[in-house]
């Protein structure tokens, strides 16, 4: 092998691989290098964001944009001010574990991906191997002893020029970084859902206490003007104990109430990633605008549902991923194409411990 022809072989290496890369097929995956030197630009920077595909990329594939490590968000709600839902659910996706899970399986798909791509690229690897080495050598007379060092470092160039099964890797990669992006999405339309419904059940539970302390104060009043009537001779003691008994069954309404109330503040705190005995103030169901889109027909909000329903999306991704490995196994009939460069150096010396000789020197290897 002459090093004047490297750069040959190179070349023919790098057009072959450039014209596999342009072609069209509907089969075969494009080359974006941006995917391999940063395949985190695929996902969103934090645990909190939504994953928006990006319509100027062929095939919805999301825009490559930079990306930096997402802070670390510790937010913890301050007990003296009243919270409203849209801060509940900004803190809940910030601090929920399952949102965390979510993106940190998206990013690994990513990085998954950007290994599949770095197939495209040509492999360097050095390796060096060292030892000492002892032979003795029986003679007639005498024995002869020969030992010595040996050095040899090498490089070693791999680059596979045709593939037929490397595209079919890439789609199913991708496919798979679509199907986690859209289940982080899911994650946080699940996440923003259950504190929506602890919200507005806590806002009832506390309306339903104020409805009961309402009628316990109505039952007083009545309790205390049938025991003056009937004092005044104006009412019976039947009366007077039915009232009484309303005025004690309103009581433990309230208190029962009361704990549903509790009951409703720990569902709230956990759809938000907290302890369950943290104390939360929401504000009031009055604060609270009925939205003005809310008169529609049942077929449109099943079209609506369906259009932003992430998971049916990821169940798609997740069938195209596996038309992919069906393509990657008819794939193993094809032949492949390597081009494979080694080159280095064999340093090496003995000595004759009979003769009191020593003797170095190396040799290029190369193929």
């Amino acid at each position: 092998f002459q090093l004047g022809s490297l750069g040959g072989y190179l070349s023919l290496a790098l057009v072959m691989l450039l014209s596999g890369c342009a072609s069209d097929g509907p089969q075969m995956a494009a080359f974006r290098i941006n995917e391999i030197t940063d395949p985190m630009a695929q996902v969103p920077v934090n645990r909190f964001d939504h994953w928006k595909p990006s319509d100027a990329a062929p095939g919805n594939v999301p825009d490559l944009s930079s990306t930096h490590a997402a802070a670390r968000v510790n937010q913890v709600l301050s007990g003296a001010q009243d919270h409203d839902l849209i801060e509940l659910i900004d803190v809940g996706l910030r601090n929920n574990p399952s949102t965390r899970s979510s993106w940190e399986q998206a990013r690994a798909m990513a990085a998954s991906l950007g290994m599949s791509e770095s197939m495209w690229l040509p492999s360097l690897t050095a390796q060096m191997t060292a030892g000492y080495w002892r032979y003795p050598f029986p003679a007639p007379v005498t024995a002869i002893s020969l030992s010595g060092t040996t050095v040899y470092p090498t490089l070693n160039l791999s680059w596979t020029i045709f593939d037929y099964g490397r595209s079919s890797d890439i789609d199913r990669a991708t496919q798979q970084l679509y199907s986690a992006n859209h289940m982080l999405n899911r994650n946080h339309q699940d996440v923003a859902y259950k504190i929506q419904q602890a919200f507005y059940g806590l806002i009832a539970a506390r309306a339903r206490v104020e409805a009961g302390e309402a009628t316990l104060k109505q039952s007083s009043r009545n309790a205390d003007s049938i025991r003056n009537q009937l004092a005044h001779g104006l009412a019976t003691q039947p009366e007077f104990l039915m009232a009484a008994q309303d005025q004690a069954k309103a009581a433990y309404e309230l208190q029962n109430l009361h704990g549903h109330v509790m009951e409703k503040e720990a569902e709230l705190a956990e759809s938000l990633g907290f302890r369950p005995d943290m104390q939360l103030k929401t504000v009031s169901l009055e604060k609270h605008d009925l939205p003005r889109d809310s008169e529609h027909s049942a077929d449109e909000i099943i079209d609506a549902a369906l259009l932003n329903r992430p998971d049916l999306a990821a169940r798609l991704a997740d069938l195209r991923a596996k038309d992919a490995e069906i393509r990657k196994a008819e794939a193993n009939y094809w032949p492949q194409f390597s081009l494979a460069l080694q080159g280095g150096w064999k340093i090496w010396n003995y000595h004759n411990a009979e003769q009191n000789s020593a003797q170095q020197g190396y040799q290029q290897v190369s193929t």
